[in-house]
């Protein structure tokens, strides 16, 4: 069964895959990144996670217009939950340690490290594991726990990749930094 799963899977998805592994490769090393790209993955993930929330139930919707908008308010109020609380534990970390920003060059330098590989990836197999359970068990597409469980597991990881953003923006915000701002050539560390 597992053969015919991925035998099932559409091409594009398995580049997806591939693609996300060169990311998190990449930041396995250390690099500098310009503050303008620091909420770009975290935003696309987001994108991608509320789309597929909701093309999980509406492109299947079996049962009427009214179940069909409740689970879907479901589980978009399973993911915003989910996700504040982890944005909301972020916040209370404040900046990162391991993260430098230089107002003269508008960049971050990076540590790097193999936990965004690992997010990544655990967030395309949640969300292929997901997708195949409902592709296997039609019903679930009318389910409000699945629908529930959708939003939060898709919301939890969504808001750590968020936090994690923010947690890196707000050393330039403690540097003294701005988004449009040149100042001083010093690289100043995150409190």
């Amino acid at each position: 069964m597992l053969i015919e799963i991925i035998r099932q899977t559409p091409s594009w998805v398995m580049f997806l895959l591939l693609a996300l592994v060169a990311i998190g490769i990449s930041r396995s090393r250390p690099r500098s990144v310009p503050a303008r790209r620091i909420f770009i993955l975290p935003l696309a993930f987001t994108a991608l996670s509320l789309f597929s929330i909701y093309s999980a139930f509406v492109t299947h919707a079996g049962g009427s217009l009214n179940e069909l908008n409740a689970i879907l308010v479901t589980s978009y109020l399973a993911w915003l939950c989910a996700a504040a609380v982890f944005v909301a534990i972020a916040i209370n970390r404040g900046a990162r340690r391991d993260v430098t920003y230089s107002v003269q060059t508008q960049l971050f330098q990076l540590p790097g490290s193999w936990l965004p590989l690992c997010w990544m990836i655990s967030i395309f197999l949640i969300k292929y594991i997901l997708a195949v359970l409902m592709a296997v068990q039609p019903s679930l597409h009318g389910s409000s726990v699945f629908a529930i469980v959708i939003g939060l597991l898709s919301g939890s990881l969504n808001g750590i990749l968020m936090g994690s953003a923010w947690r890196i923006w707000r050393v330039m915000q403690s540097a003294g930094g701005n988004l449009g701002a040149v100042g001083p050539s010093d690289l100043y560390a995150g409190k």
